[in-house]
């Protein structure tokens, strides 16, 4: 079984594609380099007998390539990254801190060197938002800077970094107490109302200066969950995007068309993909 694929490509011009894959009932990730347009043997790149999945790969301004993953250690989910230089891969780093499980990272080039990592957590008993700063192997890695808080579901972020530095995060956005118990037994205990699993996603964006650590206000994209609709409107999945000119565009999907049958289940309905580009002359998307 092989499970999402991520490609990079370092400033020599070695290309990696790496992949979860299960192999003996554990899933590790496995990579194959391409120089010059031939491939090479398959490399191992985790040996844990816990699984490794959710990777991504990014080079770095000095061309280095960085692989980041979720991986499982001693009954947790860590965040785990190695590096790609001078044709070899270093040792693996933690980058997460938490005693709880922490989940689906995102990377992206830093400018100033290195790279930008976030990812959800449920440190605080919800999934926040947490980032940090990686310049290389052997090296202090950056203050560990969450995000978001509250009771909300906040989770599988996209980041990119913009020209000044500043780490720009996407994420899902869900109701308070995501996941928890919701009915009549709540109500009849006094205790807070859980949200559905699934019952709406709305997009949430943060700014961070990694530098100082401070999260700043960030323009929120013009698409809001409508809190009327049966089961919610669905819009999700958002990533962010640098380009060369530092320009940063927001890709997502809306589920759309949706109709609800009297025992409040949708059906006829199908996700329509859209993109925005933030207009750096007047703040907005």
């Amino acid at each position: 079984d092989y499970y999402r694929t991520a490609i990079a490509r370092d400033a020599r011009g070695t290309v990696w594609v790496v992949t979860a894959a299960q192999v003996t009932g554990n899933w590790d990730l496995y990579g194959w380099p391409c120089v010059d347009g031939t491939w090479g043997d398959q490399v191992r790149l985790t040996d844990d007998p816990q699984p490794d999945m959710h990777q991504q790969l990014v080079r770095d301004p000095q061309g280095a390539i960085w692989l980041v993953w979720q991986g499982f250690r001693g009954g947790q989910c860590d965040i785990l990254a190695r590096r790609w230089a001078d044709g070899k891969w270093e040792q693996t780093l933690c980058i997460s801190s938490s005693t709880a499980s922490d989940w689906e990272p995102s990377c992206a080039p830093h400018p100033g060197g290195g790279i930008a990592v976030a990812w959800d957590s449920y440190e605080h008993g919800q999934y926040d938002i947490f980032c940090r700063r990686i310049v290389a192997a052997g090296k202090p890695l950056g203050p560990v800077i969450r995000v978001t808080g509250g009771d909300e579901f906040e989770a599988r972020p996209s980041v990119a970094c913009d020209l000044k530095g500043r780490l720009w995060i996407a994420y899902d956005r869900g109701g308070p107490h995501w996941g928890k118990d919701t009915g009549f037994w709540p109500e009849v205990k006094k205790t807070p109302q859980g949200t559905g699993l699934y019952a709406g996603r709305a997009i949430g964006l943060s700014l961070v200066d990694l530098e100082s650590g401070s999260v700043l206000a960030a323009p929120t994209p013009r698409i809001t969950f409508s809190p009327d609709a049966a089961l919610g409107e669905q819009v999700e999945y958002p990533r962010l995007v640098s380009d060369q000119q530092g320009r940063l565009w927001l890709f997502f999907r809306r589920q759309v068309d949706l109709d609800v049958m009297k025992r409040g289940v949708g059906w006829k309905y199908h996700w329509e993909l859209y993109v925005s580009r933030l207009d750096a002359s007047t703040g907005q998307w």
